[in-house]
């Protein structure tokens, strides 16, 4: 009985994540380990579509969705033509489909732990900069402008620069590695 109601959990939590657009097989490691010590690997990120990669990623990081409240991806993609002081070039389509991803795994309608720790931090308002989100600012407090202006950082934008799964959505503080040159 045990064993099929551990293939049935299985077969239910693996349809409910696809049924909210998650990625069954994206890593993203929320910090829960077993009692043996070993990571749990749990879907947070929902697969980034070829669209939202090319127009985004092509120029800095495609950030994960869930970085930001669906408010804040709103106004950026609302305003490509004045994208930070670049023009971002998207056809109505293609901007209408980053849009939708952006929004459907938005923090505040993802539903995952790190979605639910930003959307809260933003209670107070809507931010259109991932640098300015309260929680992602918070969690580098202690990081000095001397490590952010680093050229092997760059900034508090460059998310991969110290967290080597960020493209995946992994933001596990175990997994920070802040260059030292």
């Amino acid at each position: 009985m045990k064993l099929q109601c551990g293939i049935i959990f299985t077969v239910l939590t693996g349809s409910l994540a696809c049924l909210h657009g998650f990625d069954v097989d994206a890593y993203a490691d929320d910090g829960r380990h077993d009692r043996h010590g070993e990571r749990h690997a749990w879907s947070t990120v929902s697969k980034m579509p070829d669209v939202y990669v090319k127009s985004c990623g092509g120029c800095h990081m495609a950030y994960p969705a869930v970085l930001l409240a669906h408010e804040g991806w709103a106004s950026i993609v609302g305003s490509a033509s004045d994208h930070f002081g670049t023009v971002v070039e998207m056809s109505p389509a293609q901007q209408q489909a980053v849009a939708a991803y952006l929004s459907d795994n938005a923090a505040d309608r993802s539903g995952t732990k790190l979605g639910r720790k930003i959307a809260r931090s933003m209670s107070d308002g809507n931010v259109s900069r991932i640098t300015e989100v309260p929680y992602i600012r918070h969690k580098h407090r202690d990081i000095g402008a001397a490590v952010l202006t680093r050229e092997s950082v760059g900034g508090l934008a460059n998310c991969i620069a110290c967290h080597p799964g960020a493209t995946g959505g992994q933001f596990d503080d175990d997994d920070v590695a802040i260059p030292t040159d």
